[in-house]
């Protein structure tokens, strides 16, 4: 569920006229509600403003810039402050990544193994002896090698949408990642909208 409210409302902010804009900033109200790895989509948003692939980019424009990102900080600090309600201090969040910094790495090899090169069988929350297969790492890695050089030698238009599709993925990974202390280190689901950044790289 929200990984199709975030695609929806992505697709909506790419989207020129003040109807699709609202309907971008509904999606995101109700992704946020979903998932709170929704919490990635202003800076999916951004970044796409940034490269300029939305059909009206604010451009060097302050004042349409404000107009843009005004309404998604005011959505994520109201999204914020209903959490710490509802949650109280079981909400609380925990930075991890200075005691183990090498598991955020860990995630995005993760990720990119479950992309390219995933299991036949089901493999819930594996541990790290479970996942890791040099062979199927290996395999990850080279496709996203091969993503990134046909990236870069496509044409200026099909290279923004490459890097767009390409930053999403990463950015959809950083909720997961194990910046902050989570249930479960590894899970396949975690990759599920990265997985879409990926695709669209790819169809690129």
């Amino acid at each position: 569920i929200p990984v199709v409210l975030c695609l929806a409302a992505l697709v909506a902010w790419l989207r020129a006229g003040a109807a699709w804009r609202a309907t971008a900033l509904g999606g995101l109200v109700l992704a946020l509600l979903a998932k709170e790895q929704s919490v990635v989509l202003p800076l999916c948003f951004i970044w796409a403003d940034v490269l300029g692939v939305s059909q009206d980019p604010p451009g060097r424009s302050a004042r349409r810039w404000l107009l843009r990102t005004l309404p998604l900080l005011a959505i994520l600090i109201g999204y914020a402050a209903l959490r710490a309600f509802a949650l109280g201090d079981a909400g609380g969040l925990r930075v991890a990544v200075l005691a183990e910094p090498i598991v955020p790495v860990l995630s995005v090899l993760y990720a990119l193994q479950t992309t390219f090169a995933p299991f036949a069988e089901l493999v819930y929350e594996p541990r790290l002896a479970v996942w890791l297969s040099p062979l199927r790492l290996a395999v990850g890695l080279a496709a996203a090698l091969a993503l990134a050089v046909a990236g870069v030698r496509a044409e200026p238009g099909t290279r923004r949408a490459a890097l767009f599709f390409a930053g999403m993925a990463l950015l959809s990974l950083a909720p997961s990642a194990n910046l902050l202390v989570q249930e479960a280190p590894f899970a396949e689901r975690y990759g599920l909208l990265a997985l879409a950044g990926v695709a669209g790289a790819g169809a690129t």
